[in-house]
């Protein structure tokens, strides 16, 4: 009886071994089209823990890139729409330093970051403020632009 007892327990741990093993984490990248990771692949091949999801009819990933965040938008032909990186605040034009500064304080600014969508050039930062943060999109010349939206 103990033998059937020991029998049953060693095949429970066998399939439980057998099931876990078999989970999607072994090709991560399975359900995404082979051209949309080699298009950002090709852009960014030294892009570190990357996490890819689909929104609407595109791509998004987010990644790493020299231990600074970034995040690129594709399309299903694996063509980049747009880029997204981290920067520092001595990274900022001088037009959008000043600005921000006089208007906000240079303490209450988070997470400069620099889109590019095509050849134009924007920066978007965070507002930290009492209730509720505030989010601000400049063009390349320093003045805000409201055409496009703060990409999150």
């Amino acid at each position: 009886m103990e033998l059937l007892v020991r029998l049953n327990l060693l095949y429970t741990v066998f399939f439980c071994a057998l099931f876990i093993s078999c989970d999607d984490d072994d090709y991560p990248y399975a359900d995404l089209p082979s051209v949309v990771l080699n298009g950002f692949r090709a852009e960014f091949s030294d892009a570190k823990d990357i996490e890819f999801k689909k929104t609407g009819e595109h791509y998004e990933v987010e990644f790493e890139i020299d231990q600074d965040d970034a995040a690129a938008m594709l399309d299903s032909t694996g063509t980049i729409l747009k880029e997204r990186r981290e920067v520092s605040w001595k990274d900022l034009p001088s037009q959008i330093q000043i600005s921000l500064d006089s208007e906000f304080g240079k303490e209450k600014i988070e997470d400069p970051e620099i889109i590019t969508v095509g050849d134009k050039v924007y920066y978007q930062v965070q507002i930290q403020q009492f209730l509720m943060d505030k989010k601000l999109v400049y063009d390349a010349n320093g003045k805000p632009d409201a055409s496009l939206e703060y990409w999150d």
